[in-house]
């Protein structure tokens, strides 16, 4: 298993490093933010521990980059900063798990450990499909360059289908302005026209009312 630690403080990042080595654990260490999208960019890590306050690029900000270069590792933030708003700006920002310090070395290694199990989940902070650019933390989504107004349950289902890479929402006709003609095609179903039950062949699409009206078969 191989870890990049995100870390300025270089005695807490050289007691992380010891600690996972000895979990016999590949271990990368850097104290700097652009640095760290550099490296997790290069190399495949199972797992990234990112502090918040980082020369350079702050821990909010790796985090959004990374996920915008399609860097799925697993991201455990771990800070001082332990306020709610703060919390919620890393989850939001595409971080998996938040701890905050002062921490228990134990709990560090189980949360990395279930990071891991999950394994990089292509999980981006914003959705873009297209045209289309959605937020979902805020709520937010766009055309381009227009922002669109959207019920609460138009965006639910909006997210769902462009989380999902519907092909309503990668079909560009779906959005397509007013006044204009759409190219879709409705689909086309074929249905069987009978079923073969105990070596007999029964028609489905006939009549119920002439199969029990049908003449009788005479031997």
């Amino acid at each position: 298993m191989r870890v990049l630690i995100v870390e300025d403080h270089l005695k807490m990042a050289a007691l992380i490093q010891r600690g996972l080595r000895k979990e016999a654990m590949a271990v990368d260490v850097t104290a700097n933010g652009e640095d760290a999208i550099w490296m997790a960019g290069a190399t495949e890590y199972d797992a990234i521990v990112l502090d918040v306050m980082l020369p350079g690029a702050d821990g909010f900000e790796v985090c959004r980059r990374l996920r915008e270069d399609g860097v799925w590792a697993p991201i455990l933030m771990l800070t001082a900063r332990d306020a709610v708003r703060d919390r919620v700006a890393g989850l939001d920002s595409g971080a998996d798990d938040y701890l905050t310090k002062p921490f228990s070395y134990a709990e560090l290694l189980a949360r990395l450990r279930a990071l891991v199990r999950r394994g990089p989940v292509e999980r981006p902070a914003e959705l873009r499909v297209g045209e289309l650019r959605l937020d979902p933390a805020r709520h937010k989504v766009w055309r381009g360059a227009s922002e669109l107004s959207l019920s609460p349950k138009e965006f639910a289902i909006l997210e769902t289908s462009c989380a999902g890479r519907a092909r309503c929402c990668r079909d560009s006709s779906f959005w397509s302005t007013p006044g204009t003609t759409s190219t879709r095609t409705a689909p086309t179903w074929s249905t069987p026209t009978s079923v073969s039950c105990a070596g007999r062949s029964t028609s489905r699409s006939a009549p119920r009312a002439s199969r029990r009206f049908a003449a009788p078969v005479t031997a």
